[in-house]
């Protein structure tokens, strides 16, 4: 994978003031903060999502690697479509 992103693993680490840091895992090396909004499960859902995003983008990039010689037949072409659409948009493509 050539991203342009920090590669992973990102991790959640919850601050005392109830924000969240998103980290280069073992690295000390800050991604982003999800600040305190009041609604602290949402704030943690999106931090585990966003920490998430380097795993998700490789296993999608291997997936449409594997089914891609299914591509124009009829099968799986809007899945496939929307599986590189995704790939693109995180890549700033």
């Amino acid at each position: 994978m050539n991203a342009k992103h920090t590669p992973g693993p990102w991790v959640v680490i919850p601050m005392p003031d109830g924000s969240i840091d998103i980290c280069k895992s073992n690295a000390g090396y800050h991604i982003a903060q999800m600040l305190y909004t009041g609604y602290p499960a949402d704030v943690q859902a999106n931090a585990r999502l966003i920490a998430s995003a380097p795993d998700l983008l490789a296993a999608l990039e291997a997936i449409v690697k594997m089914i891609s010689p299914y591509s124009g037949q009829g099968r799986m072409d809007t899945e496939i479509s929307a599986a590189r659409a995704a790939i693109a948009k995180a890549k700033g493509e």
